[in-house]
């Protein structure tokens, strides 16, 4: 296990920070509404939201992998600083490969692979 410092900045292709629009629920005069925000991305960010959603083959994730990622969203969630076992990792590099863009997969990529040589 190694820890890994989830608050890595992904940069853009001007090679600034990177931003992304998130949703989220607020109560106004009694009404719940989703507000969205322009949020930085790092490597928490990235990592949850690749644990979450599923490109393809939805229907064959078994219950136990469903388990797994989501217990791998809460500890990602719930953390800056994290430790993942080489089997986590190399799992989440898979997912990685399948849902980013080449500019935050290969930093994400390299981020991972940095922790665990």
């Amino acid at each position: 296990m190694k820890k890994l410092d989830l608050t890595q900045e992904i940069l853009d292709s001007r090679g600034v920070v990177a931003k992304q629009k998130y949703s989220r629920s607020v109560e106004e005069d009694g009404v719940e509404k989703d507000v969205l925000e322009w949020q930085n991305v790092n490597l928490g960010r990235v990592m949850a939201d690749c644990v979450l959603y599923e490109i393809a083959d939805t229907k064959k994730i078994t219950e136990k992998e469903h388990l797994m990622r989501y217990d791998l969203f809460k500890r990602i969630r719930d953390n800056e600083q994290t430790e993942f076992s080489q089997e986590e990792i190399d799992f989440i590099k898979k997912l990685v490969i399948r849902r980013c863009m080449p500019l935050w997969a290969g930093q994400v990529l390299q981020m991972l692979n940095k922790n665990y040589e």
